[in-house]
């Protein structure tokens, strides 16, 4: 799946399905469509892409063979989480609302500004 995450970089992981099932080939990454281009081309097989960043990714791909994805699939959706969560229950696989937390890959914006305004501080305090 690909998320566009602005800086010219896109949220992504890489997973391989037999239409069967999901397997997670790569952890979450915040990296460059170009970097991104030269992984996917090193798997010398068509993917296919998700996610809001689905048309820069497409527009920006160099060398990566690449296969359509319908648009009612290209986005996450209530049900296919609904779909996801289910399927998991019925394996399971639970988490309370306590253990469901979200992934950061970086800072937000407002964090990084905050540590860049008190690395300034700390930096005017030492002179």
């Amino acid at each position: 799946p690909v998320m566009n995450a602005r800086r010219s970089q896109v949220y992504t992981a890489l997973f391989e399905s037999d239409g069967e099932s999901i397997t997670r080939l790569s952890d979450d990454e915040a990296i460059s469509i170009a970097e991104l281009d030269e992984k996917l081309s090193a798997l010398g097989s068509p993917v296919r892409f998700c996610g809001d960043g689905y048309d820069v990714t497409l527009a920006a791909l160099k060398s990566t063979p690449y296969i359509e994805t319908p648009e009612r699939a290209r986005y996450q959706s209530a049900h296919s989480v609904a779909t996801v969560a289910l399927a998991r229950f019925d394996a399971g696989e639970s988490v309370t609302d306590r253990e469901l937390v979200a992934t950061y890959l970086r800072p937000c914006q407002a964090e990084r500004e905050r540590l860049e305004r008190l690395a300034a501080e700390a930096a005017q305090q030492t002179k």
